[in-house]
């Protein structure tokens, strides 16, 4: 059971996906449905059960480090009934996982997949190719806490029409009131989307010295923030200049302070989210500086 037609036109629409495939991406006798290469990052969580009746937020069972209850990994490639994702751990055929794909605005459509392979790379990391299926199939207790873990990561999961009694949140046409907040990261006062190429970032040093000019994968925007990616982290609360490009239309140019930091499964890379805000005091001439550098790129 994959995606509706419906559910796939949001997320090729959100990830930017052609309307046909490039033939490159669709080699004979490897599936049964055309499928296009992406190159982006989605939630996943695993449908598994711990050890001891702990939760994997726990973080430690029985003298073991366990996996964290939900993870970001590089989705490599997608079709209507099926993907396959770059990830540290192993996963065997038969395993269960709910993936947190975009969809329109800051909807995310959860797609439970069942594992079909599980193949190492030279680096030790592992690409998993798994088909959509029904989530009864992966047990509801286990698909329910995996949404859970992803709704715990900030993601704003939907329900959608193939979830079923599985599902922790309700359809946009008859959302049911939370019963508190939703986690910090999600909590956007305006509609997030997704980013037109690459950022160019300026960091500031503890003295509020400029570091060099950088440029970074974006992955979207709202009015109040923006999500990037980058090799090395950075600290919550430190603040960089961003200039984020925007289609049709100027790109954004503003200072950011960093919100959170997430490592991104099976690559060496950072998920960093970043409110706007107005330049500080100590870095006034700083960021004034950086504007007048960046404006004439725009």
């Amino acid at each position: 059971m994959g995606l509706t037609q419906e559910e796939f036109l949001q997320v090729r629409r959100a990830l930017r996906l052609a309307e046909v495939p490039a033939q490159k991406d669709t080699p004979p006798g490897k599936r049964n449905t055309a499928r296009w290469s992406v190159d982006a990052i989605v939630g996943f969580a695993p449908c598994r059960e711990t050890a001891g009746g702990a939760s994997a937020s726990d973080g430690i069972s029985d003298g073991v480090i366990a996996e964290p209850p939900a993870k970001w990994v590089s989705l490599m490639d997608l079709s209507p009934t099926g993907a396959s994702v770059l990830s540290r751990s192993q996963f065997a055929p038969g395993e269960y996982f709910v993936l947190a794909l975009p969809g329109d605005g800051e909807e995310h459509l959860p797609a439970v997949c069942m594992v079909q392979y599980s193949r190492v790379k030279l680096d030790g990391t592992f690409r998993i190719g798994a088909e959509f299926c029904d989530p009864s199939a992966a047990g509801p207790a286990k698909v329910k806490a995996a949404l859970a873990a992803l709704k715990e990561m900030g993601l704003y999961v939907v329900d959608t029409a193939h979830m079923g009694a599985a599902s922790v949140s309700a359809a946009p046409a008859a959302r049911q009131p939370e019963l508190g907040p939703r986690p910090a990261q999600s909590q956007r006062r305006s509609e997030r989307r997704m980013a037109e190429g690459r950022a160019v970032i300026h960091t500031y040093d503890e003295m509020g010295e400029p570091g060099p000019i950088e440029e970074v994968p974006a992955l979207d925007f709202s009015e109040t923030g923006v999500c990037i990616f980058r090799r090395e982290p950075l600290r919550a609360g430190q603040h960089f200049m961003a200039r984020v490009p925007v289609l049709n239309a100027k790109p954004i140019i503003s200072l950011c302070r960093v919100v959170n930091v997430s490592a991104c499964e099976g690559e060496s890379r950072y998920r960093i989210g970043a409110e706007f805000v107005s330049p500080p005091g100590v870095i006034t001439r700083l960021a004034k500086a950086m504007f007048r550098w960046l404006k004439p790129a725009a």
